[in-house]
């Protein structure tokens, strides 16, 4: 099992790779206000329940608040197989980089 941390600037390069299905951990409410381009929403509390089959692609990015949730969820993740990106220091450290955000 093998997960990969990368930071936020690195997350540049996926948000438009069609190979990679990035994921927002936070809350809804969260979300709204301002996301990653290109990400889905599915909050951590939900991932496993009703909302894992939302998770179309095996190669997931995932980010939650500052970076311990999505951690814990991608090796959940890792050990059922997707090949996952952790996003360092999470949405906290993402939105630094105004032009990845919609």
């Amino acid at each position: 099992m093998y997960i990969e941390n990368i930071s936020a600037k690195e997350l540049r390069q996926y948000i438009y790779d069609r190979k990679y299905e990035i994921i927002d951990l936070r809350n809804f409410a969260e979300y709204q206000q301002a996301h990653v381009v290109n990400s889905v929403h599915i909050a951590s509390e939900d991932i496993f329940s009703e909302h894992l089959e939302k998770i179309t692609k095996k190669n997931v990015i995932l980010y939650c608040d500052r970076g311990g949730e999505s951690i814990r969820i991608a090796r959940i993740l890792a050990s059922k197989g997707y090949d996952v990106k952790n996003v360092i220091g999470g949405f906290y450290e993402i939105k630094i980089y105004a032009d990845i955000l919609a």
